[in-house]
């Protein structure tokens, strides 16, 4: 069936000017070839009017000028399109990874550097229900693991309410801060892996010193009050120390570990 466009010979306003001149075997050249074949063949005792002749010729120049202006808007909406997305993907992208050296960022990470005994560097722990049990396992640079818990008589009678919680490991001992803005002291604890991929307490592991600078790496998991397992979601706040060239592409540096600036949620 014959598109309603062939039989009228309009096409829609939406229609690509290009596309419709080709379509329609009416292109730039097919158009100069008409307008010379009429001027070879015409009659030289009656010849054709020079009016007629001069508003062909306007008609072939508004055709290459929209032509040109289709072709330009093409390469403006094809750069629109590639800023779009970027900025899209992430509102950090766009962002001047220089001007970031020495600022505080949040970023989605499970790292945390040990820090003095004023942590600038903390570590969010989102609970999104009430929970029972959060558990918390650093490996040091080293590769021990280190488990970290309320003390004992203690964790009976805190209640893990939804919110955020933030995590200080400093020197002297972790802290971690209740949504309420309770803070509670945690207490350090050697573990092994065994064949399962759990932990138990290594009694044979020498006694656990936080060093100031080293940087942990953390498994999170929390336990509900009806006991399911559930993964918290973890951002780090840290100081961006530098920015370094991988892959052609500018990440931030910080505490010793290249971050992509579209993991960044906020600056602070």
């Amino acid at each position: 069936m014959a598109e309603i466009n062939d039989i009228l010979g309009t096409a829609p306003l939406t229609t690509d000017p290009v596309t419709v001149a080709d379509k329609a075997g009416l292109g730039q050249d097919a158009f100069l070839r008409i307008f010379l074949a009429q001027l070879e063949h015409q009659d030289p005792f009656d010849p054709q009017d020079s009016s007629a002749l001069a508003a062909q010729l306007a008609q072939f120049s508004q055709l290459e000028q929209s032509l040109q202006m289709t072709t330009e808007l093409k390469g403006i909406n094809s750069r629109l399109d590639e800023l779009i997305s970027s900025s899209s993907a992430s509102g950090s992208a766009l962002l001047d990874p220089l001007a970031m050296i020495g600022r505080q960022v949040e970023f989605a990470g499970n790292s945390l550097r040990v820090s003095g005994s004023e942590s600038t560097e903390v570590m969010r722990i989102e609970l999104e229900r009430e929970s029972e049990l959060l558990g918390l396992v650093a490996q040091s640079p080293l590769g021990d693991f280190i488990g970290l818990s309320l003390p004992d008589g203690e964790g009976a009678a805190v209640t893990l309410i939804p919110g955020t919680y933030e995590l200080h490991l400093v020197a002297d001992g972790p802290r971690l801060k209740t949504p309420t803005g309770q803070e509670l002291a945690l207490e350090l604890m050697a573990l092994r892996q065994i064949e399962d991929g759990r932990f138990e307490p290594d009694s044979d592991a020498a006694p656990i010193q936080l060093r100031q600078g080293d940087i942990y790496q953390f498994t999170i998991a929390a336990i509900d009050r009806v006991g399911q397992q559930f993964e918290p979601r973890v951002t780090t706040t840290g100081t961006v120390d530098g920015v370094r060239i991988v892959d052609g592409r500018a990440v931030l540096l910080i505490a010793d570990q290249d971050i992509d600036s579209s993991t960044v949620i906020r600056i602070r």
